[in-house]
């Protein structure tokens, strides 16, 4: 979720994955995509303008080996998620609209992936709308959506006062309609971390307020929580993991150290009162300036950092937008997945277990810096094929968990977020959200 007017991968510079790539999982790749090639195989001429266009994806500042290499494991992953049938075309209908876009079989979704959407509804719930967005988000078959829940709102004033009206309301109308939040534990407030409420708590006063702040929200909110004592209409949907921050390495100053004993204290403290919580970090790996004008690969930074098969992290957040300034062959889909199986091999490397959650990712309905083709049938096929891709790989840390960016209303006032949201003005699904209903079974 977005602190500022750009999403991931716009104005700044990312790493090319495929620089990580050994020759394991090039040869774990191809293995994969030869089996889905001997259980749907495709024309040759397709296969082969699949090799030439997937192989052009890390083409810049690599050397020959590192290329080879590079491409060889871009096509293994084109050539699965192209060799799976494509499903059934269908019409879908949400909230009464009917959309036609490409529907997935139905054994494409599977339990293990789990599907959310990322939502800004905690500031919205007065507004008139709002319980419409519910049922439509409720009639889609989605259970699962992602929040912000800020320090600043609970804990406006000091250490011993709590104001938990905002979010009481906003988990009561959430649990109404059978929704399990994920709450993202963020970010500062004036009187424990100053006036930059973007800044990380940096010392370990700072850090030990921040945990305390996290402890009171699952003691609140999680199983057995005092929010949900008594009786509470559609019931109770106790909160099971909490997300550390919302993309640490995005804007500011936070350094790798600094977040990963946030995490560990928050872990500490939240599993010391509910230890059947799930504790989420993020390890995106982002390329990031420092101010010496040197960069930094937080991902690894942050794991360089937390002792090997860590327990104090039950999964592994990222946000594999598509980045700018790919190869036109490579599309948004392709890239998101292509960050996904480099994360695994990087947690993989520093002896990391623990799933993997997409916790936000966004196709663009519009054409935009990261996605110049971008369009409203664009968006839905990448759904279509993430979903595909994420529910079928089995691979060590594998993703059992994706939220869609971002459920809300377009609005001509929110340009940054117009081309991501999941409804139109008036209410009704785009494409987007109706292909991530028929990925859940909701669909016709």
């Amino acid at each position: 979720m977005r602190r500022s007017g750009s999403r991931p991968g716009e104005q700044r510079t990312h790493s090319c994955g495929a620089n990580r790539l050994d020759k394991a999982a090039v040869t774990s790749l191809a293995a994969t995509a030869g089996r889905f090639r001997t259980a749907w195989p495709l024309p040759k001429q397709t296969q082969r303008s699949m090799h030439h266009g997937m192989a052009r994806v890390a083409r810049v500042k690599m050397s020959a080996g590192r290329r080879r290499a590079a491409s060889a494991s871009a096509m293994a992953i084109g050539l699965i998620f192209a060799l799976l049938p494509s499903g059934e075309t269908a019409e879908a209908r949400i909230s009464g609209v009917g959309i036609g876009v490409p529907r997935l079989a139905a054994t494409t979704a599977t339990p293990s992936l789990q599907i959310g959407v990322s939502t800004h509804y905690h500031s919205a719930l007065a507004s008139s709308y709002a319980a419409q967005d519910f049922a439509t988000l409720r009639a889609s078959g989605i259970r699962n959506i992602r929040e912000d829940l800020l320090w600043k709102i609970v804990q406006p004033t000091g250490s011993d006062t709590f104001d938990w009206a905002v979010y009481d309301r906003f988990f009561a109308t959430a649990a109404a309609q059978g929704m399990t939040v994920l709450p993202i534990l963020g970010y500062g407030t004036g009187w424990a971390t100053g006036s930059n409420l973007n800044r990380m708590p940096s010392t370990a006063v700072q850090r030990t307020e921040f945990a305390n702040f996290s402890k009171a929200v699952v003691l609140r909110y999680g199983a057995g929580g005092s929010f949900w004592k008594g009786a509470k209409p559609g019931g109770s949907a106790p909160v099971t993991a909490v997300e550390v921050w919302n993309e640490p390495w995005f804007p500011g100053p936070a350094s790798p150290r600094d977040y990963s004993a946030l995490v560990l204290a928050t872990s500490a403290a939240v599993k010391s009162v509910a230890p059947s919580i799930q504790v989420v970090a993020n390890v995106d790996e982002r390329v990031r300036r420092l101010a010496d004008g040197s960069t930094q690969d937080w991902g690894a930074a942050v794991l360089n950092t937390l002792p090997d098969n860590s327990s104090a992290v039950d999964a592994w957040a990222i946000h594999p937008y598509p980045r700018a300034g790919r190869e036109a062959a490579v599309t948004s889909a392709n890239d998101a997945l292509a960050q996904v199986a480099d994360l695994q091999l990087l947690l993989g490397q520093h002896h990391q277990t623990g799933n993997l959650w997409v916790t936000e990712v966004g196709f663009s309905s519009l054409p935009s810096q990261t996605d110049p083709l971008g369009s409203p049938t664009a968006a839905a096929n990448a759904v279509t094929q993430v979903v595909r891709g994420w529910s079928q790989r089995k691979v060590a840390n594998p993703v059992t968990r994706m939220y869609l960016y971002t459920y809300g209303r377009q609005s001509s006032q929110n340009v940054a977020d117009y081309r991501y949201a999941l409804l139109r003005a008036d209410g009704t699904a785009t494409p987007t959200l109706v292909a991530l209903a028929n990925a859940v079974g909701a669909g016709p």
